[in-house]
């Protein structure tokens, strides 16, 4: 069927890009098979794919140039099968189209199209695109612009590569993990292809890599290489992450060297604005400026760009891998090794500056004090491991009970302790008994398989910077605790 008869219903489709001689092969051979997508429409070349579209038919004929249907390729993203009418139009296609995908000659369409569109959805996989992106990959840059220099270039038909590159790539991953880096990746891909629609390839070149090939002059390279810079710095990735982009630009007005050159000198410039300050654009003209500026042989400059890029790299890697090992240390240090609360260490060294706030005007400081009762009796009744798992449950329970403002620490054998700054008398015994009753809920099971129900006293006290040291404030939390334990334990006192 023809676009305006297709069926809107259909949720798979074959499209196809033909001339008029292969189409009216095309739609008897598909409708009169059996597959699994029998409806066909006839697409422009310069028309946007329809979703429901599976698989491409794309008839060489149907572009004035096979460089303009390489050009075309990139977009496809669907499984395809060409139609050739000669020997050499095959050799041409088999220079370019992914090994996956297929070509027919076009006396053949009729009696092959429907096994090889069979066999073309049958098939798993595709190697000409980069999955995370869906730019095209290096094999099918490298592809493209051999084709490009083979149709020729010259001062009226210049090519020119916008290499980019994702500044600080890796502290966005190291920082917020690599699910937020793929979406990263994601958003610059898709702001230059929107910056770039007539581009010959957009690629990803690996990891936070890309590269733009243009038909351009230096000015519109330029232009186009300062749009991407800019939408990509405007660009906001999964959780609004802002992120931008160094580029370096080159142009070819002649074949010499092909395109290995072209790229080698657009990532000169690229390492140039690295060293410049990133998020910004450098082509060749401003290398070279730069070079004489400097008094010093471009070669040595690009080698000094990229010592000081990479070192710089290599220094920010060492510094947050150190920084992850002193907070990994530090965490061995102050968190209780069984409970992963905060352990006694860390207590005796905080609540001093929490006492010494408590003193200010206007501030109030509480502390809850806890002791599991009978903890002696579980371990000598279920062993030691349950005893543990004790802990642990009414650790766990004590610490999702507290308010963010709050902090939890073990303080010594069965007793742990909440301390709330700012916090009035009253307002703890609220949340004190918010704990208890979530400790009352805990069903602790011993080893064997065994379980048995937990309780635990608590003793609150409230400073408004009376108190004259932290071991006169911690013995009146103990005191409470022991008075609530003679009043038959499973309680509060204040």
């Amino acid at each position: 069927m023809e676009n305006a008869a297709f069926q809107e219903s259909c949720d798979r489709a074959i499209g196809a890009i033909v001339s008029d001689e292969t189409w009216a092969a095309i739609e008897p051979a598909v409708s009169s098979s059996r597959l699994p997508c029998p409806v066909v429409t006839r697409i422009a070349p310069d028309a946007d794919l329809p979703h429901a579209v599976t698989v491409m038919v794309v008839d060489l004929h149907a572009y004035p140039r096979l460089l303009d249907l390489a050009m075309a390729y990139r977009r496809f993203m669907r499984r395809t099968l060409f139609v050739a009418w000669t020997p050499e139009e095959e050799l041409g296609l088999l220079e370019f189209i992914d090994p996956a995908d297929d070509i027919v000659r076009a006396d053949a369409v009729a009696r092959q199209l429907p096994l090889r569109i069979e066999r073309l959805l049958s098939e798993q996989g595709m190697t000409r695109m980069d999955f995370l992106t869906g730019l095209s990959n290096r094999r099918v840059l490298f592809q493209i612009a051999e084709q490009a220099f083979g149709e020729g270039v010259d001062a009226d038909h210049p090519i020119s590569a916008v290499k980019i590159d994702l500044d600080h790539f890796k502290r966005i991953n190291d920082s917020f993990g690599h699910q937020v880096g793929d979406e990263v990746l994601r958003t610059a891909a898709a702001a230059t292809m929107s910056t770039c629609p007539e581009a010959i390839c957009v690629c990803r070149t690996g990891g936070e890599e890309f590269l733009v090939l243009l038909h351009a002059d230096r000015a519109l390279a330029l232009s186009r290489a300062e749009d991407i810079r800019r939408n990509i710095a405007a660009a906001n990735a999964a959780g609004g992450v802002r992120f931008t982009a160094s580029l370096g630009v080159a142009t070819a007005t002649s074949p010499a060297g092909g395109f290995r050159q072209l790229q080698e000198n657009a990532e000169r410039c690229l390492y140039q604005a690295k060293q410049s300050g990133r998020n910004r654009v450098v082509d060749e003209a401003m290398f070279s400026k730069s070079a004489e500026e400097s008094n010093e042989d471009p070669l040595i400059v690009d080698f000094d760009n990229r010592v000081r890029v990479l070192t710089d790299r290599l220094a920010g890697y060492l510094s947050q891998k150190g920084r992850a090992m002193a907070r990994g240390f530090q965490d061995e240090a102050e968190l209780d090794g069984l409970t992963s609360i905060y352990n006694r260490r860390y207590f005796d060294r905080r609540i001093e500056r929490e006492l010494a706030n408590s003193r200010k005007p206007g501030s109030q400081l509480s502390m809850l004090l806890f002791d599991i009762d009978d903890f002696g009796a579980v371990n000598r009744n279920y062993g030691f491991p349950a005893g543990d798992r004790c802990l642990k449950a009414v650790t766990a329970a004590l610490a999702a009970s507290v308010r963010s403002t709050d902090w939890v620490a073990r303080y010594g054998g069965e007793e742990l302790c909440a301390i709330l700054p700012g916090t009035a008398l009253d307002e703890a015994s609220l949340i004190a008994e918010r704990i208890l009753d979530a400790i009352r809920a805990i069903r602790a099971t011993a080893v064997d398989g065994r379980t048995f129900s937990v309780t635990a006293s608590c003793g609150i006290v409230e400073t408004r910077g009376d108190d004259p040291d932290v071991p006169s404030f911690v013995q009146r939390a103990s005191d409470k605790v022991r008075e609530a334990k003679k009043a038959g334990k499973n309680r509060s006192a204040r």
